[in-house]
């Protein structure tokens, strides 16, 4: 894990450079979670229920896998 945020950008800057296909999932999979840590948060927000962590991750694996982004 990553201890901060600002870790986490630095390993994805990296970590994405090439063109690679690995560097083209690292990228959907990175706007995916954004996505849902904001979804998350909204939802929160607004006062609804937030998800569990095992339904975020499957609904992160189908974004990925879908390219639903």
């Amino acid at each position: 894990m990553f201890a901060s945020w600002r870790d986490e950008l630095e390993w994805i800057q990296k970590a994405i450079k090439d063109k690679s296909l690995f560097a083209a999932i690292l990228k959907i999979a990175w706007n995916a979670k954004i996505y849902l840590v904001w979804q998350e948060r909204n939802r929160r927000s607004h006062g609804y229920t937030g998800k569990n962590v095992e339904s975020l991750f499957v609904q992160l694996k189908n974004l990925v896998r879908d390219r639903h982004i």
